[in-house]
């Protein structure tokens, strides 16, 4: 098929074909990402295209119903589910107080899980996927993690099914994946672990820097040359300089990620 070079699709930046798709002035290569595109524009989220550093997946062929009771299952089987129902004051007529619970705990029947989502490059993949999901009746929560590319999703079951949830994201370029608690922990344990080592380089190099600090001290008030001197500091720079870099690396990353969108 002869493709046009000198036009990128709006959504996923590969090169659209001759024949593209239009749609409000904006060419694209395939139905998926012009259909992508509708389902932000029809819900109000037309920022995510300026404020995004990247373009954005583009649309696979749809996952099989198969797959989708797969993933439901295997969500719920780790989701944690509470009930937010409360009996009303007054019991209608011939009602007994069980039947009324169990069907409004029936109907207000609510689950949360971690999930994680593929296809993450930026602040605005994150905010474009929550305000999806939170505009979807039966969503009670939304909340991305751009560092862990995870999202905690609540929901009521009764409501919205899961793969309802997970199809709105496919349609955007994304997947939905389900993690299971053992993964959940493991994922974090290893977070953990990372951010103890930062936390060991940053004490080894604090503390060799304070020696050096109180060297510096004493000079002041003593006979310490100024190439002396000006030594401790460049030993005091270089001692800094992996603490900079990698211990505090992981606020830079979220500082720099917030400041883009």
């Amino acid at each position: 098929m002869p493709v046009n070079s000198d036009t990128a699709c709006f959504h996923c930046g590969l090169p659209v074909a001759d024949s593209r798709i239009e749609r409000d002035d904006h060419s694209f290569c395939c139905q998926g990402c012009a259909g992508a595109y509708e389902l932000i524009s029809g819900s109000g989220m037309l920022d995510y295209y300026e404020f995004r550093t990247e373009y954005a997946p583009r649309p696979e062929d749809s996952t099989s119903e198969e797959i989708w009771e797969l993933i439901e299952r295997t969500a719920l089987e780790s989701a944690a589910v509470s009930d937010t129902a409360a009996l009303p004051r007054s019991l209608p007529p011939g009602k007994a107080s069980s039947e009324v619970g169990d069907s409004e705990s029936k109907s207000r029947r609510v689950a949360s899980a971690d999930f994680l989502i593929e296809g993450i490059h930026c602040s605005s993949c994150i905010w474009l996927n929550e305000t999806m999901l939170r505009s979807i009746s039966g969503v009670k929560a939304a909340s991305g993690n751009l560092a862990t590319n995870r999202i905690k999703l609540s929901w009521e079951p009764s409501v919205v099914p899961l793969k309802e949830l997970a199809r709105r994201i496919e349609r955007l370029g994304y997947r939905l994946l389900p993690l299971r608690h053992s993964e959940a922990s493991e994922s974090q344990k290893s977070y953990a672990r990372n951010l103890l080592k930062k936390m060991v380089v940053a004490g080894f190099f604090a503390g060799n820097i304070m020696l050096v600090s109180v060297s510096l001290y004493a000079g002041y008030f003593g006979t310490m040359d100024r190439f002396t001197r000006n030594f401790f500091h460049f030993v005091s720079f270089a001692f800094a300089t992996p603490v900079l870099l990698y211990s505090a690396s992981v606020f830079f990353r979220t500082a720099f990620a917030s400041l883009r969108h």
